[in-house]
């Protein structure tokens, strides 16, 4: 039996490993996702914690106007890296939707070859035993005319 050749095998392997690439791309977003949500909740909890000792040190009674004003001031530079964080996780996203739609888009390529080459290797195998039928005819046919010769 003949072997199967898929003439567009280089093409594939090409393909496959661009999707490949386009999910480790993927992962790798998506693990900046996670990292910015984690570094956005540990600093508003650090926020928090910023206005309680507010909280605190104004309940007291005799405020100090210092302590304060560094507390506050240090308050507002959280909320600054809190809104820089936001900004790159709205970034992060679309940049996930993109790597998203590429990776759709190149497994749509895959999959589309991989059921060309399933259709060449049935219509290859279709011909193959063809072959073999039209062998087995002429070889029984060539038995049959020695057995008639005798």
């Amino acid at each position: 039996m003949a072997r199967f050749k898929f003439e567009l095998d280089s093409l594939l392997k090409y393909r496959k490993h661009q999707r490949d690439q386009c999910r480790q791309l993927l992962g790798s977003i998506l693990e900046q996702e996670t990292a910015s949500l984690n570094e956005i909740q540990s600093t508003q909890q650090e926020r928090e914690q910023v206005s309680e000792e507010i909280r605190v040190e104004s309940a007291q009674g005799a405020v100090d106007v210092q302590f304060n004003a560094s507390r506050r001031f240090y308050q507002s530079q959280l909320d600054l890296n809190i809104r820089q964080v936001q900004m790159q996780l709205e970034q992060v996203r679309e940049q996930i939707v993109l790597c998203r739609k590429a990776l759709q888009q190149a497994d749509a390529a895959v999959k589309a070859l991989e059921q060309l080459r399933e259709k060449r290797l049935q219509k290859h195998e279709y011909h193959e035993a063809k072959r073999l039928e039209v062998e087995m005819q002429d070889a029984w046919s060539a038995i049959q005319q020695i057995g008639n010769i005798r």
